[in-house]
């Protein structure tokens, strides 16, 4: 039986129970750590079968919804998200990475054929042991386990597909990627993204320009520090160049070590990569550019001048889009004393940089901002937020571990569209809005005929489970713009 059929008992109830409590705290500050005496026992893949979701109103409210149930162990889990790619013949890829054993993650990856309607089977596309990186912390030694994080990337029929690969005693990881040409049927043998044997990727980005330019970014702990690397595979090479290192940070300390980062391939080929810093103790993000004539990437310069003074890791990178020269950025941080999401645009030549609040009339607390640029060159942001406010304890105070109580409210993952990419962003609306549960994660992508998919985790009492969503919106550019944000900040 398909275990998230089954009524669950009184005891995995309250695991659950717990774990939802876990979620939005883990959100909030981006510690998750649940006592190991409360984790269920793992238990093999679940039968994942897709289950259509009834529609709901709003601009979403003609898509098609899917379910694919998680298994037991990745409830604890706030790292791993879905990713989507969409290539020109409209073929949806959908990737996620799941807990199949003690010592052993799967990527999973399944396609749709006909704009979303259905999905094949997940298909087991890698088995990979868990590497755990070794730090020292208050005189401690400290072990934390890194993911898979896949990645997914099209140029034209062809997609990219990446993730982080440990060998089955943990013992180190790569960054893998490989490529198909046939819509996922069969795939180039994996490359590593990095040349160096004591590369240790961990919190990986990816992305393809039109032409087949492939880059990746990392955060790395070779130099005993978490810092951020970035390789690139250049059109018709099967092979990348020797990795760069972005910024050992201040005083060689590393960066914000447990955000992922973020890179970016303009179409003239131009590379963009984002980070969170921590500088002086503030974590703001930072942008640096590898230009086509450039052989090394630009000294760093930040989005926004020192804003969050943070003493910890959020696990909340930032994204990046780009629309000719225009440079977008989102991100989050609680420079209120709750976590917000933020929006920000520079011209790639000067990287001057006018931000504004997300959705300001947004209620509690949102993160984990993503962007994607469409074919008709519109700006979509999608992130999560909370359905009501909470009495999050404020962010900001020097803490290892700050857990505020959720509401119980629920949480739900947002859209919107700038459709001239200008900072203008309509009124956002919930994907799936279902109240009780938390939405989190989420990720976008869109094809060349106005088919859009959004993807994120799911979690309530019965479980945990990957969402998607897929719509047609030929229509966006008639759809009326509010305009969320009248006042804008330069730097802030």
């Amino acid at each position: 039986m398909n275990e998230h059929s089954a009524k669950p008992g009184k005891g995995k109830l309250l695991w659950l129970a717990m774990a939802a409590v876990a979620v939005v705290a883990a959100i909030a500050v981006g510690y998750f750590l649940p006592p190991a005496d409360r984790v269920p026992p793992l238990e093999s893949q679940t039968d994942q079968t897709s289950v259509v979701v009834p529609a709901e109103t709003g601009p979403w409210k003609d898509a098609v919804r899917h379910s694919f149930p998680l298994a037991a162990a990745d409830i604890r889990d706030s790292q791993e998200a879905p990713v989507v790619a969409v290539d020109a013949q409209q073929r949806i890829y959908l990737a996620w990475s799941s807990q199949t054993g003690s010592d052993e993650r799967t990527l999973f990856l399944m396609t749709s054929v006909d704009r979303g309607q259905t999905f094949a089977s997940p298909r087991a596309f890698r088995k990979s042991g868990i590497f755990k990186s070794v730090s020292q912390m208050k005189g401690k030694t400290v072990a934390r386990e890194r993911r898979m994080l896949p990645q997914l990337a099209a140029y034209g029929d062809k997609v990219v597909i990446g993730w982080g690969d440990a060998p089955a005693d943990g013992q180190s990881i790569q960054l893998l990627v490989a490529e198909t040409s046939d819509g996922g049927v069969t795939f180039s043998e994996p490359v590593t993204a990095h040349e160096s044997a004591d590369a240790r990727p961990t919190f990986i980005s990816m992305s393809v320009s039109p032409s087949g330019k492939v880059a990746c970014s990392w955060l790395d702990s070779r130099n005993r520090a978490q810092q951020p690397f970035a390789a690139v595979r250049f059109a018709g090479s099967d092979t990348f160049g020797a990795e760069q290192l972005i910024f050992a940070g201040q005083d060689d300390k590393g960066v914000c070590p447990c955000c992922t980062t973020v890179v970016k391939v303009a179409d003239d080929e131009t590379v963009v990569v984002a980070y969170r810093g921590q500088v002086d103790g503030y974590r703001d993000i930072w942008i640096s550019v590898k230009r086509p004539s450039d052989t090394q990437f630009s000294q760093p310069v930040p989005v926004v001048s020192p804003t969050w003074e943070f003493a910890g890791c959020p696990h909340d990178g930032p994204s990046l889009a780009i629309t000719g020269d225009v440079l977008h950025a989102a991100w989050m941080d609680a420079r209120t004393g709750q976590q917000r999401c933020y929006y920000g645009w520079a011209n790639l030549h000067d990287l001057k940089f006018t931000t504004q609040e997300l959705h300001s009339a947004g209620p509690g607390t949102q993160g984990n901002a993503r962007l994607w640029t469409d074919g008709s060159g519109a700006v979509h942001a999608i992130w999560e937020e909370s359905l009501a406010d909470e009495p999050v304890a404020k962010i900001g105070e020097p803490a290892e571990h700050q857990h505020g109580p959720p509401t119980g409210a629920g949480r739900v993952v947002m859209h919107s569209i700038a459709p001239r990419a200008d900072g203008k962003f309509d009124l956002p609306h919930p994907l799936a809005s279902r109240p009780g549960k938390f939405q989190t994660r989420p990720g976008i992508a869109s094809g060349t005929s106005g088919l859009l998919v959004a993807a994120w985790n799911e979690l309530d009492e019965t479980g945990k489970r990957v969402m998607v969503a897929v719509r047609n919106t030929s229509a966006v550019a008639n759809e009326p713009v509010a305009q969320v944000n009248a006042d804008s900040q330069d730097g802030k």
